[in-house]
């Protein structure tokens, strides 16, 4: 079992990094957004009984300027198999700046997985800017 919950944990954190990823989009004129869901039950010969589900949604909005936006990510999702559970949540976002020249913003995410005895938490912010 511990083995179990150790590849369960690498695999989600490896999902996290690429769930918290923002999209850097333009700036829009009004709000543009996304939301989705899922669903799987994965089956295997000898495997437990495994289901997976999560939402995510995302939206963008301008700040009253053609070139001042912010963009808001998060969602959640949660693995349950094996007697064992694992809850992956995350929110985050940009507050950016996009001309005709280039792009430059901020960013802010924070992910936290919670399952039976390990709980993790990462933030992550920094900076972007763009040239073309």
């Amino acid at each position: 079992m511990v083995r179990h919950s150790s590849l369960l944990f690498g695999s989600m954190m490896a999902l996290a990094s690429v769930w918290t990823t923002c999209a850097l989009a333009d700036a829009p004129n009004g709000f543009a957004g996304t939301f989705s869901g899922e669903y799987d039950k994965p089956s295997c010969s000898g495997c437990s009984n495994v289901d997976a589900w999560g939402v995510d949604g995302s939206g963008a909005f301008g700040l009253g300027t053609n070139d001042l936006a912010v963009e808001v990510d998060g969602g959640y999702h949660n693995l349950t198999g094996g007697g064992s559970s694992v809850d992956l949540w995350n929110i985050g976002g940009d507050l950016f700046w996009a001309g005709q020249m280039g792009r430059a913003g901020a960013t802010l995410n924070y992910t936290a997985v919670d399952t039976s005895g390990i709980n993790a938490h990462v933030t992550q912010y920094g900076v972007f800017g763009e040239y073309y």
